[in-house]
């Protein structure tokens, strides 16, 4: 969404803000001194995180294939202590900070880098929002990715982020995000694929499942005030969004055929909507509606067949692995007056996938690729090689050099 004034953005946003966040300020005035502690007593630390209560995607893939570095950084990954994920990191002991706490604070505050996959770094929401905008932590941020950027995302133009680097998956991504984000020169890297795409490579098992993954939607995010403006009402359940995946998830067509051919179809919804999950369902034996609290997305990512999704750039992760995707775009004008503008990838014509309307056409172009054994096409890999002209599983550690050598540049921006 593209307000138009400061008050609208306000506006928009403060159904976000929680009042904790604004308490959990108090723990700045303990965590100074501890901070100067630990920058007498350590070289050099490094914060790693995702969203707070994940440890799944870029974030972990950099933590875990860096831990044991030769260049005498020490890592520290930050998540919630009640998540599920936590108990993945139980190996690294007290490399692991507890997110908001005294000693989250101090260490984000000692920190000679903090690397994200999301935008937000700080504490909380809002103290990283405050730092930000007054330029406090702005040369410790470096941006990860939480997947391929291929929209005109202004909430990642450099005017809103100050991100000191923007690490790119794919190199048109690397051209398009260097002429059009306005970060300095130099401050723009193209890694030769995410952190994550490490655990793409080696031997793959063949599945027997589709994955079903939407991207979300800006304006039905719970409570967000553009709702009823944008669908004309103030339920979920009356969106254009979710009576066309409802309706792929009840359709007999795509029933039969994962009967016919004995697939099984998995439900992802994005994490954004999450709270939503519980609102679909569907009389098939063969479809799971999936939540992220019980299924974790990446090794799905590994052995899924084949994606359907509307815009969600999971499906560079598809392309990346060769395999066959179908876009189903029933809201493509809404989309982009509302969510984002188109950047440098075009739907309608790129060489990787199908965009269809209408469920039919989407259990139709499903069905194409189930009946070619999920081969692509020569184009398909042609572009690949122009997309990912690096392919290997040497992600995270490029994407750790390129940060270490900007570190320990004397250029500040």
């Amino acid at each position: 969404m593209f307000e138009k004034t400061l008050f609208e953005y306000i506006h928009n946003k403060l159904h976000l803000l929680k009042i904790k966040e604004i308490f959990a300020f108090f723990l700045l005035i303990p965590a100074i001194p501890y901070a100067v502690f630990l920058k007498l007593k350590k070289s050099e630390i490094w914060l790693v995180r995702e969203i707070e209560d994940q440890a799944r995607d870029n974030g972990y893939a950099f933590f875990v294939n860096n831990f044991d570095n030769d260049r005498g950084v020490d890592l520290y990954y930050v998540i919630e202590k009640q998540s599920q994920d936590y108990q993945k990191l139980n190996d690294y002991g007290d490399r692991i900070i507890s997110f908001g706490s005294l000693r989250h604070w101090a260490f984000y505050l000692a920190s000679t880098a903090c690397v994200s996959s999301v935008k937000r770094s700080g504490p909380t929401a809002l103290s990283g929002l405050v730092f930000r905008k007054l330029g406090i932590m702005n040369q410790k941020m470096f941006f990860l990715g939480h997947g391929i950027t291929k929209d005109n995302a202004d909430w990642l133009h450099y005017e809103n982020t100050k991100f000191r680097l923007f690490c790119c998956g794919a190199y048109p991504e690397y051209e398009y995000v260097s002429k059009y984000y306005g970060y300095p020169k130099g401050h723009v890297v193209y890694t030769g694929g995410l952190c994550r795409y490490d655990f793409l490579h080696g031997e793959q098992t063949e599945g027997s499942t589709i994955l079903i993954m939407p991207t979300w939607r800006m304006w039905l995010a719970p409570g967000d005030p553009r709702m009823k403006e944008i669908e004309h009402s103030t339920s979920f359940e009356q969106s254009n969004y979710f009576k066309n995946w409802y309706s792929l998830l009840n359709n007999e067509e795509l029933f039969n055929l994962l009967e016919t051919k004995d697939l099984y179809a998995i439900f992802f919804l994005h994490p954004s909507l999450q709270k939503y999950v519980d609102h679909f369902s569907t009389p098939c034996q063969r479809i799971t509606i999936a939540n992220q609290e019980s299924c974790d997305l990446q090794p799905l990512i590994q052995t899924s067949r084949m994606l359907i999704t509307d815009y969600s750039s999971v499906y560079f992760d598809f392309f990346y692995q060769k395999k066959p995707v179908v876009f189903f775009q029933f809201d493509a004008d809404v989309y982009r007056a509302n969510h984002y503008a188109e950047g440098w990838f075009h739907y309608e014509n790129n060489p990787f996938a199908e965009v269809t309307r209408t469920v039919h056409d989407v259990v139709s172009e499903t069905k194409r690729s189930v009946d070619a054994d999920y081969v692509v096409d020569g184009d398909y890999l042609t572009a690949h090689r122009v997309f990912f002209p690096t392919y290997d599983d040497n992600n995270s550690y490029r994407t750790f050099s390129e940060i270490w050598a900007c570190v320990h540049s004397a250029e500040k921006i």
